[in-house]
């Protein structure tokens, strides 16, 4: 199937162009992968993409203003397909868990591409420029899932851990004028594998915290969903999402 990096841009009537995750970068992806062993990664996880589908291109071509409007990232997490983009933001605060970034910080080689991390994705001023959140969030709860971080105080973006597929993983629940909407990131790859509890191939837990832990936080987005079927959710790479969000079909 047709399997897409969507990436969410956010404005707030505060704080301004927010960005839920980076999306493929081709330039940086290609620079990142040039030494052995990161050009492995396009083995093991193959991608395509032009220079005009990162997102700062995406911005200023569909939207009409320049990727430095952008104040803030955040990151769910920092496998290539969520990260690779961020370089063509260096203006912006960058929103991560502490745990996430802890999980990838100081490996390089084959140890970075067991928790499919590229290094050179990482900007040189990462650690200047990045929020690093406490591993235990304390604001009100979602049904199922636990405590929230409300990012700006108001109630309209609030971050939750979504662990298993990767270290630290964190989503976005986003009150919208068209209502909630969630962004699970890689916590499942399509809806329907929430809406069914069915979790993903084996294969695939190469790169995560293990399969327990991918179907547990896959059980609770089950629950949440039954419980709350007012809320959009929008899995990174969901063809469904896709073609409803960005096709508007």
């Amino acid at each position: 199937m047709r399997c897409h990096a969507l990436v969410a841009l956010l404005e707030h009537p505060v704080a301004g162009f927010l960005l839920f995750d980076t999306g493929y970068s081709q330039r940086r992806m290609q620079e990142a992968i040039r030494q052995f062993p990161y050009r492995l990664y396009r083995h093991a996880a193959p991608f395509f993409t032009t220079p005009d589908e990162s997102a700062a291109a995406q911005i200023s071509h569909r939207f009409g203003f320049a990727a430095r409007a952008v104040r803030t990232v955040i990151l769910s997490h920092f496998h290539p397909d969520h990260l690779s983009g961020l370089g063509d933001f260096p203006q912006a605060r960058v929103v991560a868990s502490r745990e996430a970034y802890a999980a990838i910080a100081d490996r390089r080689g084959v140890s970075a591409l067991a928790r499919g991390f590229l290094p050179d994705l990482l900007p040189s001023g990462f650690t200047d420029q990045a929020d690093l959140l406490p591993s235990g969030f304390t604001g009100k709860p979602l049904p199922h899932l636990g405590p929230t971080h409300d990012l700006l105080g108001d109630g309209l973006l609030r971050l939750v851990y979504l662990p298993g597929h990767a270290h630290g993983q964190i989503g976005l629940l986003a009150a919208t004028h068209s209502g909630p909407v969630f962004f699970v990131a890689d916590a499942a790859y399509t809806r329907r594998s929430i809406r069914e509890n069915r979790p993903p191939h084996r294969v695939t837990n190469l790169f995560t915290e293990g399969e327990d832990r991918v179907a547990e936080t896959l059980r609770r987005l089950h629950d949440f969903a039954r419980e709350r079927p007012d809320v959009v959710l929008v899995p990174t790479h969901c063809p469904e999402a896709f073609e409803e969000l960005v096709n508007g079909k």
